[in-house]
């Protein structure tokens, strides 16, 4: 059977992202972003609903978003859904969240943070490309 994960949103950044290590080295990033929903009841008033989504990121990227994704800026991520479960401490229940793990992340608008040439970056490199040969 087919089956598909992959999810694309823009929202601000809710929070500084919270960066940190694996043992292997790798970075791992862990950020929040609101995204919002416009729409219009049935009476003819205009609403918004806001989402508050927590995303980690890996690798580059993660290194990328803890140095340019600050609170407030507006972000283009594409990511797969994933079930984080666990047992609560206190109740001894089971608790489970779905959180997005980050792919690709594009930085958008209010111009390029300080020393960046580019906007953003976009998951794996292409053929015969280096971290380094990608923009920032």
């Amino acid at each position: 059977m087919a089956s598909l994960n992959v999810c694309h949103f823009i929202g601000n950044v809710t929070r500084d992202p919270e960066s940190k290590f694996l043992p292997s080295g790798e970075a791992v990033c862990d950020f929040g972003i609101a995204i919002n929903h416009n729409y219009t009841t049935k009476g003819g008033e205009k609403r918004e609903k806001v989402t508050f989504l927590d995303l980690t990121a890996f690798g580059r990227t993660a290194e990328i978003i803890t140095e340019y994704a600050k609170k407030g800026k507006s972000v283009y991520v594409e990511c797969r859904a994933d079930l984080d479960q666990w047992d609560d401490k206190t109740t001894g229940q089971k608790r489970s969240k779905i959180k997005f793990i980050v792919n690709g992340v594009q930085l958008l608008g209010g111009g390029k943070p300080e020393g960046a040439s580019g906007t953003g970056y976009q998951g794996k490199p292409e053929s015969g490309q280096t971290d380094d040969d990608i923009p920032m």
